[in-house]
């Protein structure tokens, strides 16, 4: 579903498969349950934040897992996946469904 120039306030939003341009989220909870990834341009984010469902969220619990679970190591491997998302822009072919990268964040 495309959405463009919308304002979400106060809500429970599911982000997987939805292009969303321009948009306004404040107070809101942004679902990504591990489905088709959204494309997101333009939007301006207020006190709001993420929650991950389904295959998404077995993804987040392992990763803490590891990260509480397996000594040095483990908070090494996190903490470099945690670098690489902050430096790394996706280039490959398999990135072709990445999300834009064109997020605006406001407090």
């Amino acid at each position: 579903m495309i959405k463009q120039g919308e304002k979400f306030q106060d809500t429970r939003e599911i982000l997987d498969g939805n292009d969303y341009e321009n948009c306004t989220f404040r107070d809101c909870k942004l679902v990504f349950n591990g489905g088709p990834i959204p494309n997101i341009v333009g939007c301006e984010f207020f006190e709001s934040g993420f929650e991950f469902g389904d295959a998404a969220g077995r993804t987040v619990n392992l990763m803490h897992a590891i990260y509480h679970g397996m000594g040095p190591g483990g908070k090494r491997l996190i903490e470099q996946s945690f670098t690489d998302l902050r430096e790394a822009v996706p280039t490959s072919p398999a990135d072709a469904n990445s999300p834009s990268r064109e997020l605006v964040e406001r407090t």
